[in-house]
């Protein structure tokens, strides 16, 4: 039975850790975003390569948020696994 106390233990630290990674990517998703941005309005490029760089930007700024909902979707499969875990046991224990 303490495995189990374990185990969730383990999960709920999983859990965090998502969440960690997720607000990480966002950041760093972020700080290049704003680095981008001082580069397209510097105009340090010009033509099909501002245009491209503008395009790509544009592409990369969608993937905003994203991260977030990934790790929120793995943090609930997470605890839905332990709630499962856990409704077994009850009935395995009773």
């Amino acid at each position: 039975m303490d495995n189990l106390v374990v185990a969730d233990k383990e999960y709920e630290e999983a859990t965090k850790q998502y969440e960690n990674i997720g607000r990480g990517f966002e950041g760093r998703l972020n700080a290049y975003l704003k680095i981008m941005d001082s580069i397209i309005k510097g105009r340090l490029m010009e033509g099909a390569t501002a245009a491209a760089v503008s395009a790509y930007t544009g592409k990369v700024a969608a993937l905003s948020g994203q991260f977030r909902d990934i790790m929120e979707e793995l943090q609930r499969l997470l605890k839905g696994y332990v709630n499962e875990i856990d409704a077994i046991d009850r009935k395995s224990y009773r």
